[in-house]
């Protein structure tokens, strides 16, 4: 078995590897090993719009949460060789500090292998979406875009999901040429 050392859509990145692999005819083996070395180049990070369930978790104490929360500090949180760090820190509404963290994590980034990029928003309103689409068409790896359905959304290869109805978290997944 294999520890992802990952979460979420950072598993999946790997998972759409493992299946590519397979559908080309590797060996379990050889999957194992590619997907190991694999792991070690996920880039996988996510913004809260606040601190709630990080407290709860026993993840921050109560006192940070309702500093963060006060001050309107949204955490970039990074995993990285399996564990949660905090990253840049956002500040303002949700809807700034998203488009900010979106181009952070897209803008000038040409060590990323562009044949698939997650992209995940739970939470999110229509309006703040199309702010998202017009943020990576600025992209120069992210040719083109089109919707399907009503809470999918593609760009090319990037598949942004919108459809779960809970506390707003912007999340990007991706894999990293080299570490």
């Amino acid at each position: 078995s294999i520890n992802s050392e990952n979460l979420s859509s950072g598993i999946g990145l790997l998972v759409v590897r493992a299946a590519e692999l397979a559908a080309k005819g590797e060996s379990a083996e050889a999957i194992f090993k590619q997907i190991e070395e694999a792991k070690k180049r996920v880039d996988a990070s996510f913004v809260l719009n606040q601190l709630e369930f990080l407290h709860k978790g026993g993840r921050c104490s109560g006192v940070a949460a309702l500093g963060a929360n006060l001050l309107k500090l949204k955490p970039c949180i990074e995993v990285h060789e399996g564990k949660m760090k905090v990253g840049k820190k956002y500040r303002g509404a949700y809807e700034k500090c998203a488009l900010e963290y979106v181009h952070d994590r897209l803008e000038g980034n040409d060590n990323v292998e562009s044949d698939i990029i997650f992209i995940t928003w739970t939470g999110v309103d229509a309006h703040l979406l199309k702010e998202i689409e017009k943020e990576k068409m600025k992209n120069t790896y992210i040719k083109q875009f089109s919707k399907t359905g009503e809470s999918d959304f593609y760009i090319e290869n990037i598949k942004i999901n919108s459809e779960l109805p809970f506390m707003p978290v912007s999340e990007i997944n991706k894999l990293r040429r080299e570490l």
